[in-house]
């Protein structure tokens, strides 16, 4: 009896450790890009844009590899006061994330500070050019 205890427990050790040698660790991290090559792609959007957190507007965004940056949910509305927008654009640079509404007659320009650059997440706040930069967060998520 002791033979064949002895035997098994042998056995489960052997087993164990050849086994525990096939395993390897799952690399759940992720480095992410810089901020720039980052944000391109569709992302998942939630901002407060009222600076409400109460009136959170969400929705996807893409920021394309030329610039250009697809509203489809129109987060960022279809107009500056009375004047259609015509393009958005977007730069990432120095850890800034600017937006550009271009309608007929003019360019707003708001700007965000980089807080968080994941693989599939930014965050932007401290809007430059926005009447509640404290409230104001962009969160992107993939």
């Amino acid at each position: 009896m002791k033979k064949t205890l002895c035997s098994v427990l042998i056995s489960l050790v052997v087993l164990l450790l050849a086994c525990k040698s096939d395993i390897t660790p799952i690399d759940t991290g992720c480095v992410a890009p810089e901020a720039i090559k980052n944000i391109v792609g569709t992302w998942n959007c939630v901002a407060p844009i009222t600076g409400n957190s109460r009136h959170q507007y969400s929705g996807t965004m893409s920021f394309n590899a030329d610039g250009s940056l697809t509203d489809p949910d129109t987060l960022w509305g279809l107009s500056y006061g009375s004047i259609p927008v015509t393009k958005r654009l977007y730069t990432v640079s120095n850890d800034m994330l600017k937006l550009y509404f271009v309608t007929k007659e003019d360019t707003l320009l708001m700007e965000g500070k980089m807080d968080v650059n994941q693989c599939n997440k930014m965050i932007f706040s401290g809007w430059f050019n926005s009447s509640n930069t404290d409230n104001f967060k962009l969160t992107l998520t993939r």
